[in-house]
């Protein structure tokens, strides 16, 4: 099994919060605000908010390798 770091981690979830918000925003220019619209909206939030923590992570990680080294 192999290790995935933090910031591949965090690229991978913003790509994905920008998929789920162009899929949003073209349900919404289609049909209107319906439920799959904000759910797709709810997916997006999350997976910005995931990809910033992880690449805040990455951040202190690096910082606390060059604090010790």
């Amino acid at each position: 099994m192999f290790k995935i770091s933090p910031l591949s981690l965090g690229i991978i979830y913003l790509l994905m919060a920008t998929l789920f918000i162009n899929v949003a925003i073209s349900i919404v220019s289609n049909d209107g605000w319906t439920f799959i619209s904000g759910v797709t909206i709810f997916f997006a939030t999350i997976n910005t908010v995931s990809g910033i923590r992880f690449i805040q992570l990455h951040i202190r990680i690096a910082a606390e390798k060059r604090k010790k080294g």
